[in-house]
């Protein structure tokens, strides 16, 4: 893993989004496929853009970055 990945990307809220939960998120996450859920699966960390976060402290020698939420627009993703 390189020691700096930049996620670069625009979202907002949809109007019926009235819960926490229903915030944009970013997954950190192992999988033998890449994929979220997937064989292998693990996570290490889960990052709420509403200022909480949960960390995970294991190591992993490949780490997959998963944007979602429960009711937003992503648009303009980029990764540097």
């Amino acid at each position: 893993m390189r020691d700096e990945v930049i996620l670069d990307f625009h979202t907002v809220s949809l109007p019926s989004a009235e819960l926490v939960w229903h915030c944009p998120y970013i997954v950190l996450f192992t999988s033998e496929d890449g994929r979220v859920g997937g064989p292998g699966y693990r996570e290490l960390a889960l990052l709420k853009l509403n200022g909480e976060s949960t960390l995970g402290n294991d190591d992993a020698e490949t780490v997959y970055a998963a944007l979602t939420g429960d009711q937003v627009a992503l648009t303009d993703i980029r990764v540097h």
